[in-house]
């Protein structure tokens, strides 16, 4: 920016600029024309990157606010391992009475446990395909990720149950095969028919298992908030062989400041049972928002710097033109003109550049936004309520800029600047 006024300096005629008078006392037409030139060019730049920052947080705002399909708040995760080989009569056992005791405290709603953990969990996936209807599907049969699940279970996460029934305490695994599916994974299966009661063949391709479908419940988005609803199958854990048991208890209060009260009833039941790897839902949500947040932060403040920039020239374009152009203002006044006149001339002499600047912006943000497209959810990135918002909020802080010189100018005392004329 100081280098293209400095090398345009030696081209300059002086002889020109004497005739033209006061008009031309900013440096001639050329340099005058460089530095709305720069303005300009800083007006586009600072409006593709708010236009950039304005897409990501609207983008972040959905993201945050998605129907997961489970709750997060004043839910905490946790391990407890039992000895290998132990039998799955004891395994239950125990998993039973943790629970039982654990909902008997004043802080816990309830508390239930898994085979895998909530998000971070391993996940582990079958074929499933409606028994009867092998032929509908041929060799695309539908891969869905399955958990065995303790009774309350889903409500303690707050998955809903949108038909049938849940696990109570008499479904056990094989005894016989029922299962619980999500509600996509019902119309994907059932294409909208009444899924309950009706047999699915589970580990369709390998070790056929028909089960019989007692309950459709909500969709979860597990695997990332930006990511489809998993396609899910919910088998009892009661008779289960599994000695790693993953718990979630819903608090009353902070989750995470119940653990001792519950390593205490842990204690009670076995004291040889470590409860370890405590995590709460909701730092696991936000960890899953970090790398979008930090995008949108970075953009954000990177696009209101160049703002203050495209600002800042601005206003020191105009008022370092008012400064020079001071014998013609006086002249304008002394031959009649209004300072309101002379207020809407310099505002609107301001303007140009920044109008000229919005629209090459807003071409500039076209292109920049093609690149933020896959880290959009939720919006188009051509989205018009955002390109609007920015060019209104740039427009205005421009029109501000320009205001404050355009004052001074008709403040000009008309003999004052004759006489230094």
């Amino acid at each position: 920016s100081g280098l293209a006024p400095a090398l345009q300096a030696p081209k300059d005629d002086v002889n020109p600029a004497l005739h033209e008078g006061g008009r031309t006392q900013t440096g001639g037409r050329g340099q005058s024309r460089l530095r709305w030139l720069l303005v300009a060019t800083e007006v586009a730049l600072s409006l593709a990157l708010l236009v950039g920052s304005g897409l990501l947080i609207r983008s972040f705002d959905r993201l945050a606010n998605v129907d997961r399909g489970f709750q997060s708040q004043n839910r905490v995760l946790f391990t407890v391992s039992l000895p290998n080989q132990t039998k799955p009569e004891r395994v239950w056992q125990v998993v039973e009475q943790f629970r039982q005791r654990a909902q008997t405290l004043p802080e816990i709603i309830s508390v239930a446990g898994s085979s895998s953990r909530l998000i971070t969990g391993a996940s582990t996936g079958m074929g499933i395909i409606p028994v009867g209807r092998e032929g509908a599907f041929g060799k695309n049969i539908p891969w869905a990720q399955w958990r065995m699940i303790t009774p309350g279970y889903l409500e303690t996460i707050g998955v809903t149950l949108k038909k049938g029934r849940l696990f109570d305490a008499h479904d056990q695994i094989a005894k016989p095969w029922r299962v619980l599916i999500s509600q996509r994974l019902a119309t994907t299966l059932f294409q909208g028919s009444d899924p309950i009661g009706h047999q699915v063949a589970l580990w369709a391709g390998q070790n056929i298992r028909p089960a019989e479908v007692i309950g459709v419940v909500g969709d979860m988005r597990e695997r990332g908030l930006a990511s489809d609803p998993i396609l899910a199958v919910y088998i009892p854990q009661n008779g289960a062989g599994q000695t790693s048991v993953e718990f979630v208890a819903h608090t009353r209060g902070d989750a995470v400041q119940a653990i001792p009260r519950l390593r205490a009833v842990l204690a009670e039941v076995d004291p040889t049972l470590p409860l370890s790897d405590v995590q709460s839902i909701d730092h696991l949500v936000n960890s899953s928002l970090a790398p979008n947040r930090f995008r949108t932060v970075v953009l954000s403040v990177f696009g209101a710097l160049a703002l203050l920039l495209a600002v800042t020239g601005v206003y020191g374009v105009l008022a370092y033109s008012v400064s020079r152009r001071t014998p013609e203002f006086g002249l304008r006044l002394a031959l009649g003109a209004s300072p309101r006149s002379l207020l809407l001339m310099t505002v609107s002499q301001g303007m140009r550049p920044v109008i000229a600047g919005i629209v090459l912006g807003a071409g500039l943000a076209s292109l920049l936004s093609s690149y933020l497209a896959t880290l959009l959810f939720g919006i188009q990135e051509l989205d018009w309520p955002t390109y609007g918002a920015v060019a209104v909020l740039v427009s205005i802080t421009a029109f501000l800029a320009c205001c404050l010189p355009a004052l001074r100018a008709t403040k000009v005392d008309p003999a004052v600047a004759l006489r230094a004329e």
